[in-house]
């Protein structure tokens, strides 16, 4: 079966893969990372965790990160709690009023879980209101701390440069259609071997 290139790279791109980079910062339902959706109702507290996903411009862990959650339903409230090794946290990744981004940094690089993962904040979700199928997305800072990034970023362990990385910001649904969260990383080689 012989795809197209353009629909091979939009694959290569859904599945983070083949691309300048495949590292992610994504908004899940459980510490493992596996949930992306779920049913949020008044009387409940469900959780929510950020986490950052490893990728190849990132190999050893991070040592920081910079990006926002747009899409959190008005009114409701929540409790946001950065990872508690964390040196800083500045903003929220629901800011209500301007600027709209969370920067956490570590004081040290903080190396991959065993699924390549690093926690970056836990959010206890407290719905006032029921909300129809409502996507929360992870995007770049309003406004950034450097116009030069226009997606979520997160920061390498190269002291003392620090350099700032993109990433993917992830997608979870609440109230709405089930999904799929890709967690295995794949070279251009295997994808294309799918074909």
């Amino acid at each position: 079966m012989k795809l197209g290139k353009g629909l091979l790279l939009a694959l290569a791109l859904t599945l983070g893969v083949g691309s300048a980079f495949a590292q992610s910062i994504d908004i899940v339902g459980d510490q493992a990372g596996t949930t992306c959706n779920g049913t949020f109702m008044p009387g409940t507290t469900p959780l929510l965790y950020i986490i950052a996903r490893s990728g190849p411009l990132v190999p050893e862990g991070i040592t920081g990160a910079e990006f926002y959650v747009q899409g959190f339903p008005a009114g409701w409230l929540s409790i946001v709690t950065p990872n508690p090794l964390a040196a800083v946290a500045l903003g929220s990744p629901l800011a209500t009023t301007p600027p709209f981004r969370a920067n956490i940094a570590f004081a040290v690089c903080q190396p991959w879980d065993g699924g390549g993962k690093i926690l970056l904040y836990s959010i206890t979700v407290i719905p006032l209101s029921i909300v129809p199928e409502t996507y929360l997305q992870v995007v770049v800072a309003n406004p950034p701390t450097n116009e030069a990034y226009t997606t979520p970023i997160v920061t390498k362990c190269d002291p003392p440069l620090y350099t700032a990385v993109p990433c993917y910001g992830g997608t979870f649904i609440m109230n709405g259609r089930p999904c799929t969260v890709g967690v295995e990383n794949l070279t251009w080689s295997q994808v294309k071997a799918l074909y």
